[in-house]
């Protein structure tokens, strides 16, 4: 094929990117010898994390794979060899039952890139060394701390299972995809709107993006559902883009950053916000654009979404995406000198790429050839700039040369060489009847919604299925969790359409633990931002540590008075008594935490110690007024009596639930939600 000059332009400076990156015994031959990074001494892989795609060989044997592809020239694929003979020699000797198996940052990587070696040379060693690599994957749900990402976490490694099993149709791997969507589905949380992963007490709420948010969570499914012909599973992806869509500003026509405390410079600032009560800082959302978090990475997700769904939303999201990213490159801030995969020049412009991919528009084709030229007009030492300072070259995938090679073989075909900034399935991949059957019998649309609703509403359910099990069945089935509705709204509506039960006391006991449940999820709601919930916690946990070191005397004359978000209950919600007997009543606490929303059962003592803090008061009053309630027949039991207050107002404090006053807050911004 004959190429224009601008194309022979990028294949040789991907060519020359590609020396930097031969192994030192390549270079006997003449061609231009720059320093290589790649440590000879195997025992510093592990150190300089080079076991991954995202920094290290992996993602060097996948530009080479790719530059092998482009020009046939066989020392490309033999470099690629070599290094995947490191690789392999690194995942035998150095497996860790802590390790992480996460697409771009661990071990599922490494397979990754094994899958890639077998598919260019079809030689099925590679393929079962890729399989052995992944197959202890399952203790990655146990370790995986709480990480659902695309990058970092469990939603990736199920990304590598799919590729996997698409290349193999190994039955283990189908049992091991079938676990992590399972417990994907276990972890969701519940916006507004929609769903999102990872509650984080730094952030103002769930993130939105790609390689951290809901889009890269939502494009796994999208993934699944289309691999396994299953409406269910992509439904749960359109579920992650409604929550994205309440933090998209239409001015910066950008989703916003949520990130708020990133390093403890960050910390400071909202630490003396906190202390003006002003909660501005607290809620407002940034506008960052490159591939990790932004419209640049967002927009892959929609213009997935309308390959797969054809819905004209995500084209018109996947658009204004594009929009963004023309505007950032036009007018580009000092950080996006960089040109990178992750967060610099080239991240930005794949959506040009898979824009041309999509939707066959040969403009899109040419911005991002535009984008490449660019660079590689630079001076050379400005060309390919570290991400670190210290660093003077980066040999990486995501943050290096290797990832700028990686590019400009996209610009010059990227039809036929894959993404890896959205790594999709090929087109028209072969699914056996079987597992498209397994797959539906695990997670049907009942079941799907099931899960999601069940991290809300579990007991509702349990108790409704008692009740009007048919009635349920039908509705979980029927239920759509498309993007056009809120879930969690639906389901209200439902437990409030049912008609009385027969069993009264049933009927009663569903509709307390409706209650309780709506309560939680209404305060959850409620949260400003779950980075001032963090920061007002740890104050509180110093005021209360002070609190607890003075003497009786002293405590009586403080103020104290119920934490915020807090709401207390007097119900019923135990049924497991004889008929004729009276319920007990059951008293509970609810908090907002930046971590979770707290449920405790409370004795009666607690509860109306914690009732009379309801407005504030010295604690010396509330004394006094709690024991005028008992009202003690003694005097030394009354005395008794007010030991066991100040003891139970001591321990309310330490848990969190009464605080010192805090003063009116002098600045309230409305949540960033639309």
């Amino acid at each position: 094929m004959t190429l224009t000059p601008e194309n022979q332009t990028l294949l040789n400076e991907a060519i020359r990117i590609g020396y930097k990156l031969l192994p030192d015994r390549h270079r006997s031959f003449p061609r231009p010898v720059w320093q290589s990074q790649i440590p000879a001494d195997l025992s510093v892989l592990d150190r300089h994390n080079l076991g991954t795609i995202y920094s290290g060989l992996p993602g060097i044997i996948l530009f080479l794979i790719e530059l092998y592809r482009h020009t046939q020239d066989a020392a490309w694929l033999q470099a690629a060899g070599e290094y995947i003979d490191l690789v392999k020699e690194y995942s035998n000797r150095d497996f860790k039952d802590s390790d992480s198996f996460a697409f771009y940052t661990g071990r599922m990587g490494m397979a990754y890139a094994m899958l890639k070696m077998s598919e260019m040379t079809l030689d099925l060693e590679y393929l079962e060394q890729a399989l052995r690599i992944a197959k202890p994957c399952a203790i990655f749900l146990e370790n995986s701390k709480g990480s659902e990402d695309l990058i970092n976490g469990t939603s990736g490694t199920l990304l590598g299972l799919l590729h996997l099993y698409a290349a193999s149709k190994e039955a283990w791997l189908l049992d091991r995809i079938q676990q992590y969507v399972s417990h994907l589905l276990k972890q969701a949380n519940h916006g507004r709107t929609g769903l999102y992963w990872q509650r984080r007490p730094y952030h103002i709420k769930g993130l939105c993006g790609f390689s951290h948010g809901a889009a890269g969570l939502g494009f796994v499914f999208l993934e699944l559902g289309h691999y396994f012909q299953n409406p269910a599973l992509s439904r749960v992806a359109e579920q992650a883009f409604l929550y994205e869509t309440q933090f998209f500003n239409p001015l910066q026509k950008n989703w916003l950053d949520l990130r708020k405390i990133r390093e403890s410079a960050d910390y400071g600032k909202l630490e003396q916000a906190y202390l003006n009560r002003d909660q501005t800082p607290f809620v407002e959302g940034v506008d960052t654009n490159v591939w990790c978090h932004g419209a640049a990475g967002i927009g892959l997700s929609r213009l997935r979404a309308y390959q797969l769904l054809d819905d004209k939303l995500y084209l018109d999201e996947a658009k204004a995406a594009i929009s963004k990213v023309q505007e950032t490159l036009s007018d580009p801030s000092e950080h996006l000198a960089l040109s990178t995969l992750c967060h610099g020049l080239h991240g930005l412009a794949e959506i040009f790429l898979e824009g041309y991919t999509v939707l066959g528009e040969s403009k899109y084709l040419a911005m991002a050839e535009a984008v490449a030229l660019k660079v590689i007009e630079a001076p050379e030492n400005k060309r390919h700039i570290a991400h670190h300072e210290e660093v003077k070259t980066d040999n990486s995938l995501f943050n290096g040369i290797a990832g700028a090679g990686y590019f400009y073989l996209r610009v010059l075909d990227p039809v036929n060489t894959p993404s890896i900034l959205i790594p999709s399935l090929k087109t028209g991949s072969i699914l056996d009847a079987t597992a498209r059957e397994i797959m539906a019998d695990h997670f049907s649309v009942a079941t799907v919604n099931r899960h999601i609703l069940g991290t809300i509403f579990d007991r509702t359910i349990c108790q409704s299925s008692k009740l009007y099990p048919n009635k349920l069945h039908q509705y979980l089935s029927d239920i759509p969790i498309n993007r056009k509705v809120n879930l969690k709204e639906v389901f209200i509506n439902f437990i409030h359409s049912l008609p009385q039960a027969e069993n009264e006391r049933s009927h009663n006991l569903l509709h307390n633990v409706f209650e309780l449940e709506l309560k939680k999820a209404k305060l959850d709601d409620s949260i400003p931002s779950l980075a001032w919930l963090h920061v007002q916690e740890l104050h509180f946990a110093e005021s209360a540590r002070i609190l607890l070191t003075m003497e009786s005397d002293v405590l009586k004359n403080q103020e104290l008075c119920l934490a915020p978000h807090i709401v207390l209950l007097s119900t019923c919600l135990d049924d497991n008594f004889p008929r004729e007997a009276e319920l007990p009543q059951d008293y509970v606490l609810l908090q907002a935490r930046s971590s979770q929303i707290v449920e405790e059962y409370l004795s009666p003592f607690a509860y109306k110690v914690l009732q009379t803090f309801s407005r504030k008061m010295t604690v010396g009053d509330a004394l006094e007024n709690i024991v005028s309630i008992i009202a003690p027949e003694s005097p030394i039991l009354k005395t008794n009596i007010k030991a066991l207050i100040i003891d139970q107002i001591k321990s309310l404090t330490k848990a969190g639930y009464l605080v010192k006053p805090l003063p009116q807050m002098v600045k309230v911004k409305a949540h960033v939600c639309n």
